[in-house]
């Protein structure tokens, strides 16, 4: 068992150093080998600096960004020595870069320890809550699609920081669907996300970030929830409130007799 091990080992070996020497012998492999990176990454990355540099600094490697973002989160979020050099040299440069990281900062596997969230992650997640760019506004807003209601309270300070965020205001239907998810379970945690619905940016049907009733519908959900204890009355007369806001605005106005019928059924 030991003798296969050290064979197994010497094949990885073996494979890595042809990774390195077919890449410096032609930049323009870097460009098919972002798969090979993220696998040899995990062993490797104190020894892959060359590769990363490069891929950093070619602008023909641009539509990359992505996939080497990942590769350096992921190495950042491990300790990885010379991760944050690399990452954050290609924040700076790139929005896909930028956006990519926002899945792995969310990602079950890499927020979550055991004394609560990963710091890391949290940085990550918090960067740029405020851009306007609009992969990086729909980067944010899909995840909502993939987070599940029983993470609610786990994930309640970065939820209650997003809510109040540009991206948000720019994109809210998935968060407002998230929202009315766990809004039976968290009624009184989720009133604390409707703060700035009145805030909410003009919708564009054409754009992916297209919203329509869902903030609405928050607010309904949220009033038919609650009960009748002094509590519960606080929290209704802010719905009300926000409501009322949210009919003065015009983009919101026509989708209140929506959300009402939906409601309603």
């Amino acid at each position: 068992m030991q003798e296969q091990w050290v064979n197994i080992t010497g094949i990885y070996n073996k494979a890595f150093d042809l990774f390195v020497k077919l890449n410096k012998l032609d930049e323009r492999l870097i460009k098919e080998s972002m798969w090979s990176a993220d696998y040899f990454a995990n062993q490797y990355f104190d020894q892959m600096g060359f590769f990363f540099e490069t891929a950093i600094k070619r602008k023909d490697l641009a539509d990359k960004n992505k996939s080497l973002a990942i590769i350096l989160a992921k190495g950042w979020l491990n300790n990885k020595v010379d991760s944050e050099k690399y990452l954050f040299a290609l924040l700076r440069k790139s929005n896909k870069a930028k956006a990519a990281i926002i899945d792995v900062a969310i990602h079950p596997k890499n927020i979550f320890k055991d004394n609560g969230l990963d710091t890391k992650c949290v940085q990550l997640f918090n960067l740029y809550l405020n851009n306007t760019d609009k992969e990086i506004v729909f980067a944010y807003s899909r995840i909502f699609l993939r987070t599940e209601p029983k993470d609610f309270e786990s994930l309640f300070s970065l939820l209650k920081k997003y809510s109040k965020s540009k991206v948000f205001k720019i994109s809210p239907a998935y968060f407002c669907q998230y929202i009315m998810k766990c809004s039976k379970q968290n009624t009184y945690k989720c009133s604390e996300l409707i703060s700035d619905f009145d805030k909410l940016m003009p919708t564009d049907i054409s754009r992916s970030t297209h919203y329509d009733s869902e903030p609405i519908q928050v607010i309904l959900s949220l009033y038919n929830t609650l009960g009748g204890s002094q509590q519960d009355n606080i929290i209704k007369e802010k719905c009300m409130n926000m409501f009322d806001k949210m009919l003065q605005i015009p983009h919101l106005r026509n989708a209140a007799n929506k959300a009402i019928e939906l409601v309603d059924k």
